[in-house]
């Protein structure tokens, strides 16, 4: 019987040298013709050579500018070349995009209220249906003045109502359009009612009118708030808006499921709470959407 091999009987065959011949130990490889070795050296040359040429004329000469000299000779001799064709020269300054604004005259019921009050800073008239909120809106320069004057422009503790100062009573650009009111104002008492669930259902609807024209707005959000969150931000960009109203709805406490996107313009009413100063009632609704066949 045969026997099986050993593991070094395994292992691949080694190379031995042919028959008739004896292996040489340490075999060293040819040496390379000097010629090559020359033949390589010159390439060598050649190559770096032209590399550099190109180098050389292409990123340390300077340019070959046709005219230069002339233009040089005018500059030192303080002469003004006259071009032949002057508004070819003119810095182009485009002119900055302003909004077309239409030539309207203010209604004539808010030409009687500035007569009455002798205040022209009446820009809008803000009320609640079936509620005692039946104000008048002012606006000024700055968001303190009316809170401590009245619409008479006259000292009084607790202000007026009043528009923000940055937004544009033309109502055709704001996102956010904010009223503030102050701690004892009528607007602070309605906006503690919507508390009551039943309150917020009978009382939907806000009515906004400016100098120029009549809104209606929607309610679909009441909270309260730090004065930290972002609820009486005028100046929003369009591009995170719908991220933003989508916080004001789900800050609310009541989901009235209207569809609010970032293609709605915005109406907020906020005053101070009256249980701490540092929070603030925010009622806010959607411009009522007019839908035409």
């Amino acid at each position: 019987m045969s026997q099986l091999p050993e593991d070094k009987d395994l292992l691949l065959p080694q190379k031995t040298a042919p028959e008739g011949t004896t292996p040489i130990e340490n075999e060293v490889p040819p040496p390379i013709p000097k010629f090559t070795v020359f033949c390589l050296a010159v390439l060598c040359l050649l190559s770096f050579g032209t590399g550099f040429y190109y180098w050389y004329t292409t990123y340390f000469l300077p340019a070959e500018i046709p005219d230069a000299i002339p233009v040089m000779a005018a500059v030192i001799e303080d002469e003004i070349i006259e071009p032949e064709d002057e508004t070819y020269y003119e810095e182009y300054e485009p002119e900055a995009f302003v909004i077309p604004r239409p030539i309207l005259d203010p209604r004539p019921q808010f030409v009687a209220l500035w007569q009455a009050f002798g205040n022209e800073e009446i820009v809008g008239h803000l009320y609640i249906y079936g509620t005692e909120l039946d104000e008048y809106v002012v606006q000024t320069a700055d968001n303190y003045f009316y809170r401590h004057h009245n619409i008479q422009r006259m000292p009084q503790e607790g202000g007026t109502v009043f528009l923000d100062y940055q937004v544009d009573i033309f109502l055709d650009w704001d996102l956010n359009i904010v009223i503030h009111g102050q701690s004892g104002s009528v607007l602070q008492s309605i906006l503690r009612e919507y508390f009551e669930h039943e309150f917020f259902l009978n009382h939907p609807v806000i009515t906004f009118n400016t100098q120029y024209a009549e809104y209606e707005w929607e309610i679909f959000s009441f909270y309260v708030a730090p004065i930290e969150f972002p609820f009486a931000v005028v100046d929003q960009d369009f591009e995170t808006w719908g991220d933003m109203v989508e916080v004001f709805t789900v800050a609310s406490l009541y989901n009235t499921r209207l569809d609010v996107t970032e293609y709605d313009q915005i109406l907020t009413l906020t005053t101070p709470s009256m249980s701490d100063a540092d929070l603030h009632y925010v009622l806010q609704a959607r411009l009522l959407r007019h839908i035409t066949s």
